[in-house]
């Protein structure tokens, strides 16, 4: 399973992505629960939308993730184009609109996580009990 061999990768960068990102980004954005595989991720909420680091999750899922023109860009087996303050993310050359603007908070890119982990081929669950949203591989059931 693709997650298990990247859950040391997981848990690295997730102790990296520090409070201060969360800290550094507008006050319209709270911090939110994600889970990614076994792993928790740092994540924020922008009204209803949860939001995760566009980075993270693509490195995690074996895409080559690059920073130009003030944009992120990921290589793999789509190419995804994320520029902060836009409310689109590019895949493949075409135009997905999201539901809050791509943010940016201390070098960190945050992307709605339900658009971003489609893009990626992953499946989102939110469990409204505990207010947490899990990405896992797969189809969902």
């Amino acid at each position: 399973m693709r997650l298990r061999t990247k859950s040391h990768h997981l848990r690295r960068a997730a102790a990296a992505l520090t409070l201060s990102t969360l800290l550094a980004l507008p006050a319209a954005a709270q911090s939110a629960s994600l889970r990614f595989g076994s792993s928790h991720i740092p994540a924020l909420r922008q009204a209803d939308t949860i939001c995760a680091p566009f980075r993270l999750l693509c490195e995690a899922s074996g895409y080559e993730v690059t920073w130009a023109d003030g944009q992120a860009a990921a290589a793999g087996e789509r190419q995804l184009v994320a520029e902060p303050g836009k409310s689109v993310l590019w895949v493949d050359g075409e135009a997905v609109q999201l539901p809050c603007a791509i943010r940016l908070g201390g070098g960190t890119t945050m992307v709605p996580v339900r658009a971003l982990a489609k893009a990626l081929g992953l499946t989102v669950r939110y469990d409204a009990r505990t207010d947490t949203a899990s990405v896992s591989s797969g189809q969902a059931a």
